[in-house]
């Protein structure tokens, strides 16, 4: 299936989703840890990504690119955090299922595996 937008139609819709998921993540449930909606919320920032190189519109994209950034989320991050140490299953769980786990919950940005390692030291000290 393809679905046709404008960019200014993709900014919109990668920024509502981020109000969605991070303004409320209890009211944004069962979606705020949906691998599916993460893919999907990835997938449309990309191509706003690639609409914005396509149409050299360079200006656009590096802005993007910064917004993207997980080190300047402090909310985002914060959220995460305590959404992930809310989770009684969260000891239980392996290495590659915390931070699938958490590459899930911080979508759509892109923290590295060494961000998303601190991350998980955070929940376990809020844990303890």
């Amino acid at each position: 299936m393809r679905v046709e937008l404008k960019v200014e139609e993709l900014e919109v819709l990668v920024s509502a989703l981020v109000r969605a998921k991070f303004d409320d993540p209890q009211a944004f449930e069962p979606y705020f840890g949906s691998p599916t909606l993460a893919g999907a919320h990835r997938a449309i920032l990309g191509a706003l990504l690639s609409e914005c190189e396509k149409a050299g519109d360079n200006r656009r994209l590096i802005r993007w690119q910064k917004w993207m950034e997980w080190p300047g989320r402090k909310h985002e991050r914060d959220l995460v955090a305590s959404h992930a140490a809310s989770q009684e299953n969260w000891p239980e769980w392996d290495e590659p299922t915390r931070l699938a786990v958490l590459r899930a919950y911080s979508s759509p940005f892109f923290p590295t595996d060494a961000e998303l390692m601190e991350l998980i030291i955070l929940i376990d000290e809020m844990r303890a």
